[in-house]
């Protein structure tokens, strides 16, 4: 029986984006106003429109800087922190411009993780989050001091300065009331209205997962992550496997790679869990580029309905193994495809993946000098000097 919509959820979405739009349009009045003694309309609301862009980005950046403050305070690490179009990966020491092309919320967000297990309790994780609103309804009241107290009895409206500041007021406003009482999907007040137990296995998978969406390196995870997600009862077999392939991918993206180790944990994993794509990716690549085969013993495949992490770690496997086979065109065909893969997935640069390109270049330029080398190998040398004849006059 198909399940029937929640009217009163419609309702609240609906009236949430009515509000939305009357503060914009309340905002952009207010700017619009206090340029009103140029005597240009056009001029006019051209600098309303520049003002609601910067009044939402510093609304934006207060929100999101409420968020990151109060995770430091309750001694959790900041991963990222983005405000469109700059985003920061404070782990990786990155900057990137954030487009449109990549998902997430409208305007910014900020990913922050418990730096150890004691810290991720309920309490601090509705601090983090009520925080961002928190800091802009803040913002509002602050705006809103300059406005009121430039207001004079005797003059028909209040003065620019005053009128910008309530503009930004009704943005900040805004900016807090959406993430309140918003009801899309990873809204604030909806993590907030849907608590969640903190400190437990299948959060610490959650906070592993997320990390790794933002391009953390699996070498960089917090090890109290992985332990407390050793403790799992529920599902103890796709935890197991969970598991067993992130210490696979530590192995391989560990400073220097112990390949033996590595390959007993391959062989280990296909024995209980069977192969998959990614098994046959990595063990590919280890077999190319840290065993130096030519031919692995299971081939990696990449199709266009693969998942994305899967793609970019197949023609990851196939660039190393073409690498191998003495085919360096189809090597950086795929090398190509990787970096397109990675630039797909996520803005930030994957540390991971950069490294994994100079290992293919690197096997490349190795196998060119190999090949030198057996050319000159196999041209006769000459006995002695190349004969010179004497000139006539001589």
């Amino acid at each position: 029986m198909a399940k029937k919509p929640d009217r009163r959820s419609a309702w609240l979405r609906g009236g949430d984006r009515v509000a939305s739009l009357a503060l914009t349009l309340g905002a952009f009045a207010a700017y619009a106003s206090a340029f009103g003694s140029l005597g240009n309309a056009q001029e006019a609301l051209a600098l309303a429109f520049l003002c609601c862009l910067a009044g939402s980005f510093v609304s934006t950046f207060v929100h999101e800087l409420g968020h990151a403050v109060v995770a430091l305070a309750c001694g959790w690490r900041v991963v990222t922190f983005v405000v469109r179009p700059i985003g920061v990966h404070l782990v990786n020491l990155d900057i990137a411009w954030i487009g449109g092309a990549h998902p997430g919320p409208e305007l910014g967000w900020v990913l922050s993780v418990p730096r150890r297990r004691r810290v991720d309790t309920p309490a601090r994780w509705a601090a983090v989050i009520g925080a961002g609103p928190g800091a802009s309804l803040l913002l509002a009241a602050i705006a809103a001091v300059p406005w009121l107290l430039l207001l004079r009895p005797d003059a028909p409206y209040p003065s620019v300065a005053g009128r910008l500041c309530l503009g930004l007021a009704v943005q900040a406003l805004n900016c807090g009331l959406r993430a309140l009482f918003g009801d899309e999907q990873g809204s604030d007040g909806r993590k907030l209205r849907t608590p969640r137990e903190r400190g437990t296995p299948f959060s610490a998978l959650a906070w592993i997962d997320s990390l790794l969406n933002a391009n953390v390196r699996l070498r960089d995870l917090p090890p109290w992550l992985i332990e407390t997600a050793r403790e799992a009862t529920e599902e103890p077999e796709r935890v197991a496997r969970h598991l067993a392939a992130l210490e696979i991918g530590i192995v391989l993206d560990s400073f220097r790679v112990d390949a033996a180790r590595a390959r007993s944990l391959i062989d280990a994993f296909r024995l209980q869990f069977g192969g998959d794509p990614w098994l046959d990716a990595c063990d590919a690549y280890l077999a190319a580029i840290w065993e130096g085969e030519a031919e692995p013993r299971h081939r990696p495949v990449v199709a266009p309905d693969m998942d994305p992490h899967l793609v970019r770690l197949g023609h990851a496997a196939l660039a190393a193994v073409a690498v191998r086979r003495g085919d360096a065109v189809a090597a950086r065909r795929h090398l190509k495809a990787m970096k397109a893969a990675v630039r797909r997935a996520s803005p930030f640069p994957n540390r991971t993946y950069r490294d994994i390109a100079r290992q293919v270049r690197k096997a490349m330029r190795e196998a060119k000098r190999a090949q030198r080398a057996s050319q000159a190998a196999t041209v006769p040398s000459s006995a002695g000097p190349p004969f010179r004849t004497k000139r006539l006059s001589q």
